[in-house]
């Protein structure tokens, strides 16, 4: 090889190195981006920024379609607007209600949007309290066995007759 051809190897060597290195922090930058706005926007259908003004001026946001219909089918007497959401690392919670104060709540085992207000993913229930700073909604199976679900702005916790089974630290709330 002679000595003339060798030239265009270690410059080029140099910038495909420096190439590398500007494409790996900008991916970094771009990934540290979307993951503090994960950690500040929820997911999910409904459970996002958007919603309706209300009279007074406040944005009231929608829970996900899928629950409206649950609620509209179990009675609601108006619109079904959100008063909590929750998100912890595997899960997502709707606290809804309408203008006459009934309390609603949507379950989302994963993230992403739901499609259904009951499957095998979802669970829709209308026994839901108030409990101080927290909401509990009852799941009463046809054997009369109870599963509660305990929604608070930091944990989900999930109990049956027994006591506690699964607490879950809320990563996202609104409000």
């Amino acid at each position: 090889m002679a000595s003339g051809s060798r030239g265009w190897v270690v410059p080029t060597v140099i910038g495909v190195v420096v190439l590398s290195v500007l494409v790996a922090v900008l991916g970094w930058k771009l990934g540290e981006r979307d993951a503090k706005n994960l950690v500040q926007t929820p997911i999910g259908g409904g459970g996002g920024p958007t919603g309706t003004s209300s009279p007074t001026g406040a944005t009231e946001k929608a829970c996900p379609a899928p629950t409206v219909r649950a609620a509209n089918n179990a009675g609601a007497k108006s619109a079904v607007t959100q008063l909590l959401y929750i998100r912890t690392d595997s899960a997502e919670v709707w606290i809804c209600h309408d203008t006459s104060g009934t309390l609603y709540y949507q379950g989302h085992n994963g993230l992403g949007g739901i499609t259904e207000a009951n499957s095998d993913r979802t669970l829709f229930l209308t026994d839901v309290k108030a409990d101080g700073n927290a909401f509990v909604a009852t799941n009463t199976s046809r054997s009369g066995n109870h599963t509660f679900y305990r929604v608070t702005t930091e944990l989900l916790t999930v109990s049956d007759d027994d006591g506690e089974k699964i607490r879950q630290v809320v990563v996202v709330h609104e409000p």
